[in-house]
């Protein structure tokens, strides 16, 4: 039976060492880095399956990328993660600064 979507429960979140590395150095670096990444807890928890599923060696690894806010100062986050009924696995994290310079229309 697949994993379905659950919002009125979420997964614990496990990062591995070159995920806590990362995540490490982008809360320092990265304004308002936290912030986002307690936004893409709260999805991923709940409904990891809005990720881009890859099998690789008979696992699958999931890709999710959160759009940064400019207006907010939220950086993107791209993660690489699996999962299971309790437990959301990052393997590997990405993330960029808003672009200041955006120009468009609000």
């Amino acid at each position: 039976m697949p994993i379905q979507s659950n919002w009125t429960r979420i997964r614990t979140f496990v990062l591995d060492n070159e995920a806590v590395n990362a995540w490490d150095i982008y809360e320092v670096e990265l304004l308002r880095f936290e912030e986002a990444w307690k936004a893409l807890e709260w999805l991923l928890g709940r409904n990891p399956t809005i990720g881009v599923c890859r099998e690789a060696g008979g696992n699958k690894y999931w890709l999710y990328k959160q759009d940064s806010d400019v207006f907010a100062m939220t950086p993107s986050i791209a993660v690489v993660y699996s999962f299971d009924d309790n437990h959301i696995y990052i393997h590997g994290i990405k993330a960029e600064e808003a672009n200041r310079n955006w120009q468009g229309n609000a």
